[in-house]
């Protein structure tokens, strides 16, 4: 199985909206065939393994990190393919949770007479970790939202007349850049726009991809001057509001921008989401973090803290909105990773992970 995710690993930036799988086919001690799914529309893991397993595959056994399919999509049932190898025996990390799956594949092979075993919690729990954001996605009907600010040491985005450049240092800006190249889509609204003017793009990565670029503008304020136009990147979309005039959404669509109707965060991802994204990363200002948090859409969070110190009380912190306003209350961080970047750190952790206790593991036969 730690081959599996290692081989499904490959397909990081390819697979989505699909999941990263990747299969292994053993006969006896010897490992026959491997393979992992490589993108959307190409034949998934299962078959590539077994293809190359071949007559061997017959009597042996088939790990694989995720339910084989049972439905007919972009390519045919894996579930009927791994049948017809003649396999014994296959051992799965989780469940499928896409309603077109949900046990229905682990039924069509157990129904056929195959053993079917699952894994011990600590590896269906790396299962879960490897595909985190197809799984909330799938639960949930929305994007994987990832969000993203560098801080000071005392806790400032900016100086009180709004500087911002920068906070951290090279490190860890590249490593932002690799962040991005990771996610389908980057997504910041309209103020942080027009105040910091970004091209939202990645750079420093040779051959890497360029998510789709997300302006979230309720008052369509974002100016058909902004380098988002006149830089390389991805595509870009603008969710605007109903106070967004008919002028200046020509304006934005003669620059380059693809428009839709987006009056809230819910509406925005909802859109997202039937567009084929998956994983989302906010890189907004106070005011759009803070939104995200007050409605509790933030699956996991990246902050990057310099040992700086800026003062001021009037100086803006990381997170605007309501809050909470009782300590008690207050969310705390699963799953926390702490990583040193030179002179800086960056924490990493899950904020909102309620769609794991949905995963199922793979359930004994009941005797």
């Amino acid at each position: 199985m730690d081959l599996c995710l290692q081989l499904a690993a490959q397909g990081r930036l390819t697979t989505a909206p699909n999941p990263m799988v990747g299969a292994v086919v053993v006969q006896g001690d010897e490992i026959v065939g491997q393979a992992y799914h490589r993108a959307a529309g190409e034949s998934h893991a299962e078959v590539l393994a077994l293809a190359q397993a071949g007559e061997r595959a017959r009597g042996s056994t088939l790990y694989v990190n995720l339910e084989p399919c049972c439905h007919h999509g972009r390519t045919p049932p894996c579930a009927p393919r791994v049948v017809e190898a003649g396999l014994a025996r296959v051992v799965l990390g989780t469940l499928d949770p896409d309603t077109r799956v949900q046990g229905g594949g682990l039924q069509w092979l157990r129904t056929a007479g195959l053993q079917v075993d699952g894994c011990p919690p600590a590896w269906f729990e790396r299962c879960l970790d490897l595909n985190r954001t197809f799984f909330h996605s799938a639960l949930r009907q929305r994007p994987f939202v990832t969000l993203k600010y560098a801080m000071t040491l005392d806790g400032r985005v900016a100086t009180e007349s709004g500087d911002s450049r920068w906070i951290t240092g090279t490190a860890a800006r590249q490593q932002v850049h690799q962040e991005r190249s990771a996610h389908q889509a980057i997504l910041v609204g309209s103020g942080t726009a027009l105040q910091d003017d970004p091209h939202l793009n990645v750079r420093g990565i040779p051959g890497a991809a360029q998510p789709i670029r997300v302006v979230a503008d309720r008052r369509g304020r974002l100016s058909p001057q902004a380098r988002l136009f006149n830089s390389p990147g991805g595509p870009i979309w603008i969710g605007y509001g109903p106070l967004a005039e008919q002028s200046w959404r020509e304006q934005m669509a003669d620059a380059g921008g693809e428009l839709f109707e987006a009056p809230d965060l819910t509406s925005l991802l909802s859109h997202l989401y039937a567009q084929g994204i998956r994983s989302l990363l906010v890189e907004g200002g106070p005011r759009l973090a803070g939104a995200f948090f007050d409605q509790n859409l933030v699956q996991r969070m990246l902050v990057y803290t310099a040992p700086i110190l800026v003062g001021a009380a009037q100086a803006p912190g990381p997170l605007a909105g309501q809050g909470v306003a009782l300590m008690s209350r207050a969310p705390r961080l699963k799953r926390v990773r702490w990583e040193n970047l030179a002179d800086d750190f960056v924490l990493d952790g899950e904020l909102e992970d309620s769609w794991r206790s949905a995963c199922l593991p793979v359930p004994e036969i009941a005797t």
